[in-house]
């Protein structure tokens, strides 16, 4: 497809950042060959993304100071005194979190309210976070709040 694109003369200078799972160098230099402007594995890391944006389309990111939090942003500055579940209680989650399975996470999340209702908070800032993607950043929830073992 890359080639196809190249050859055509109103489209031979659009920016193409190829994308796979293979961390291989071997890939990377594949689609160089091919044409491509740049390589991305997956999971794609947002960062890496708008710097590349930045760098092809000559961006500068101008960044506006959030007056009004989201309710991560709450949810992350009051975390401390948030009920957090145990682990035998999320372990299917915690599963999905390491897979990284946005699809599994939301229904884990959804599956704990209903369960368990004093994780509510927990499980509305987890679903917000998948729903944006933000799979890194549960997986960092889940190393910086180990749920404990029942005593």
């Amino acid at each position: 497809m890359t080639q196809t694109i190249r050859h055509l003369p109103e489209l031979s200078d659009i920016i193409i950042i190829a994308s796979s799972a293979s961390v291989h160098t071997r890939e990377q230099e594949k689609s160089q060959e091919y044409g491509c402007n740049d390589f991305l594995t997956k999971p794609i890391n947002i960062d890496v993304l708008l710097e590349k944006l930045q760098l092809y389309l000559s961006l500068e990111w101008i960044y506006e100071e959030n007056v009004n939090p989201t309710a991560s942003q709450k949810f992350t500055h009051q975390h401390d005194h948030c009920l957090l579940p145990q682990l035998s209680e999320i372990e299917e989650l915690h599963q999905a979190v390491i897979k990284g399975d946005v699809t599994e996470i939301l229904k884990e999340a959804t599956r704990i309210k209903q369960e368990y209702p004093q994780y509510t908070d927990w499980a509305n800032f987890l679903s917000e976070l998948a729903q944006n993607f933000e799979i890194e950043k549960i997986q960092q929830i889940f190393i910086n709040n180990q749920p404990q073992q029942p005593k």
